[in-house]
């Protein structure tokens, strides 16, 4: 309280002060004496902490052994966040180095799942060595079926074939006889189908005899085409249908053929795991990874043309030898009979190698995409 000359006054005896200066006063009685504050631009000398809810400037240090009020970072410094320290294993999974995001490396040393080329090939040598029996068992009764079915039109090849020789050996024009053109057609829309049985059963089945073999079991030949029965009608259809598609991007291009021909080669592991769309499917885990896939179903093609070039070979050397010696009618059954056998065998033989070749291959590719086990394969077949 002060006079109009400035000079502060008492308050009266026993008098309070005014409100406003009385709530002043009570609250400077609780925070002590203040020190004073310093010019603006000036810093407080050194040791002395500044006045109370007033930051030292920016970039300079608290004085030594003094704390920054609470809840503040250092002064100076950015905000630290939470760091992993040194040596603990990180909460986070490690980026994925195989796969599509999210999906790491196949389980090590499991027998269908693998990461490269040369260890799809070396697994695939092994399951052929550990399962050749029931594989070659089931690849010879695939054979004798198809020789069965093909007897009677190859006889009819085999008489025309002749036939042709004989005329050409007396100067006489060709004759086309019963079989030309359209018979050959009609010949082939009646086997195909059936031929197409067969192989769609031995290949379900050769996938349940690899399978098997990876989780240490055996299977027999019997037991392989009960299991596969259930999926010979899909896979028959499909198979019909890729056919065609074949022959359609062979008359467009060799090149179109060829690759639908190498995406197909996936149906029989896809039909026999899986229940979903086939043709989708097989183009889906192809483009997964087309390096990866090309390599595969690249070299299992390689060796089915060239188990067809080898029996192709043996059957032409087999009728040039029985032509040379005779062309009569035992001649014609020995072409025929000949010629079958010697490239089913051939076919046969190879089987015993593609058929775990593409059951990996399928795996390799699946695996691409989602996880894969060979215990979770196994379960799929029985679903």
């Amino acid at each position: 309280m002060s006079d109009p000359t400035g000079t502060p006054q008492e308050p009266p005896y026993g008098g309070q002060p005014p409100q406003g200066e009385q709530d002043q006063q009570g609250e400077q009685d609780q925070q002590g004496p203040q020190p004073a504050q310093p010019p603006y631009g000036q810093q407080p000398p050194y040791g002395q902490q500044p006045p109370s809810g007033q930051q030292p400037p920016y970039g300079q240090q608290p004085p030594y052994g003094q704390q920054p009020p609470y809840g503040q970072p250092p002064y100076g410094d950015q905000p630290q966040y939470a760091q992993q320290p040194y040596g603990y294993p990180s909460p986070y999974p490690p980026a994925p180095a195989y796969g599509a995001p999210g999906y790491g490396p196949p389980p090590p040393g499991d027998p269908l799942v693998g990461g490269d080329y040369r260890g799809w090939w070396t697994r695939g040598v092994a399951l052929a060595r550990l399962a050749w029996r029931p594989l070659l068992g089931i690849q010879l009764l695939g054979a004798a079926v198809t020789i069965a079915v093909n007897a009677v039109p190859g006889y009819i090849r085999a008489g025309h074939a002749v036939r042709q020789f004989r005329d050409a050996q007396n100067g006489v024009a060709p004759r086309g006889g019963p079989f030309s053109a359209v018979g050959d057609l009609l010949l082939s829309a009646v086997t195909l189908p059936l031929q197409v049985v067969v192989v769609s059963l031995v290949a379900l089945a050769g996938v349940h005899i690899v399978v098997a073999a990876a989780t240490g079991r055996h299977l027999g030949v019997g037991e392989a085409l009960r299991a596969a029965a259930p999926r010979l009608l899909p896979l028959t259809g499909w198979s019909l249908l890729a056919g065609l598609a074949v022959v359609a991007g062979f008359f467009a291009c060799v090149l179109p053929a060829a690759y639908l021909g190498l995406v197909f080669l996936l149906l029989p592991p896809i039909v026999a795991f899986e229940r979903t769309g086939p043709f989708p499917r097989a183009f889906r885990l192809f483009h997964a990874d087309v390096g990866a896939a090309l390599a595969r179903t690249a070299t299992i093609g390689g060796l089915l043309f060239a188990a067809t070039v080898v029996g192709g070979i043996l059957t032409a050397l087999v009728t040039l030898v029985v032509l040379a010696i005779g062309a009569g009618t035992s001649a014609v059954l020995v072409i025929a009979l000949g010629g079958s056998v010697l490239g089913a065998l051939a076919a046969a033989a190879v089987g015993v190698l593609t058929t775990p070749l593409t059951v990996l291959a399928y795996a390799d590719l699946r695996a691409l995409t989602e996880p894969v086990t060979t215990s979770r394969l196994a379960a799929a077949l029985t679903a």
